[in-house]
């Protein structure tokens, strides 16, 4: 059977039979479908040595050069939107609504005039304040000029300044009252609904607010990483508490936020009652994509391996009981199985912990060809060339 299937190989059977033996493999899961596919396809053969093999039976594979590279370490963790200012716009004077000057859900500027508050009243009151200052301050000014002539008394004098102080006093909380009678924004931001219609009675003193004012640029994300992850962040060579450390942002949807924020500050204890830390990040919001209230997945960078080596996470495979290893194409061309670690996979890439060295060519395609000791035909693997199994 052997032979009928070596004379008859073809690129399009050896894929299809590849691929048969290859789903054979997930269901049993045994490292010796590798060695069956090596003696069908014409590697080594039980019994055989590499030197047997005529260059027909030599497999072609595809490999990578590994080298060192700085591998900036990136961890993913749940995260949530927050405003960076949020005010409640609130009536200081009491009086009728008359008037409401901005659209619900639009972007208003410190200052800008939001409700107006009938004046009627206030507006008396500072005409009468005003008067009685104005005459004071008269007062005052004469007494001032009779004290200098020693024409007037000390006491005299003394009594008409503090007559002139208390009417300023009464005028300025005049003058602020009637300004008062225009509910102003507090801060720039994002104002939500209206509490309150026109013609309502609002007071200093009601419970609720007129409206509420976010401010979505910047905003902040909130997340909660273990404390392991932090000691291991110092442990890369994050500085404390990840000071200024970089974040990525991947919304709900899946894609990817196109501003980079920053680790602005951390709690400095831990939370006993879950073993975590809280970390605030600041991000630029120009066009409003971030609301308060979104759930996001936040990608902390806790440091960088200076002489990390990354191999392609279709050249990591793994044994039955869940061990990573790859194949290493050897300088006489065969390749090795060689057991390595490999704990965290970034942007497609595993990072390789130990047991691999810079200048080592790993398989990445045709490994379905070849078994320890294979003698193989390996070429570099290009960026943008198809595999050659296509």
């Amino acid at each position: 059977m052997i032979r009928i299937i070596r004379k008859y190989r073809s690129a399009a059977l050896r894929n299809v039979l590849g691929l048969f033996i290859s789903a054979t493999a997930l269901f049993c899961g045994c490292d010796r479908v590798n060695q069956g596919l090596a003696t069908l396809f014409g590697s080594v053969r039980p019994g055989e040595s590499e030197e047997n093999q005529s260059p027909e039976d030599v497999p072609r594979v595809e490999f990578y050069v590994v080298k060192n590279e700085r591998v900036p370490l990136v961890r993913e963790t749940p995260g949530r939107v927050v405003a960076s200012k949020v005010a409640q716009v609130r009536p200081k004077v009491g009086g009728v609504l008359l008037k409401r000057f901005f659209e619900e859900g639009s972007f208003v500027d410190e200052g800008d005039v939001l409700y107006e508050i009938e004046s009627d009243v206030y507006q008396a009151n500072y005409d009468k304040a005003e008067a009685n200052y104005e005459e004071l301050k008269r007062r005052q000014a004469r007494a001032a000029l009779l004290k200098d002539k020693q024409a007037t008394s000390q006491e005299e004098y003394e009594s008409s300044l503090f007559a002139f102080k208390q009417a300023k006093a009464e005028f300025d909380l005049a003058a602020l009252d009637l300004d008062y009678c225009q509910v102003k924004a507090p801060i720039s931001g994002k104002i939500g609904f209206s509490s309150i219609t026109v013609g309502a009675l609002v007071s200093s003193a009601q419970e609720n607010e007129l409206a509420t004012i976010q401010q979505i640029d910047p905003v902040y994300v909130d997340v909660n990483p273990s404390a392991v992850f932090l000691a291991n962040a110092k442990k890369n060579g994050a500085n404390d508490f990840l000071q200024d450390s970089r974040v990525e942002l991947i919304l709900e949807d899946g894609t990817t936020y196109d501003q980079t924020g920053r680790i602005q500050h951390s709690d400095n204890a831990v939370q006993e009652d879950v073993g975590t830390i809280a970390l605030r990040a600041v991000f630029p919001n120009p066009n409003g994509t971030l609301l308060p209230g979104m759930f996001v997945r936040a990608r902390v960078e806790e440091g960088a391996r200076e002489d990390g080596k990354k191999i392609p996470q279709q050249a990591l495979f793994r044994d039955p009981k869940g061990n990573p290893y790859v194949w290493v194409v050897r300088d006489d061309s065969t390749v090795e199985r060689r057991s390595i670690k490999s704990e965290r996979s970034i942007d497609g890439f595993a990072l390789v912990d130990s047991n691999l060295d810079a200048g080592e060519r790993v398989v990445v395609e045709g490994s379905q060809f070849i078994a320890d000791g294979t003698l193989v035909d390996a070429v570099e693997r290009t960026r943008n060339a198809p595999s050659f199994s296509d």
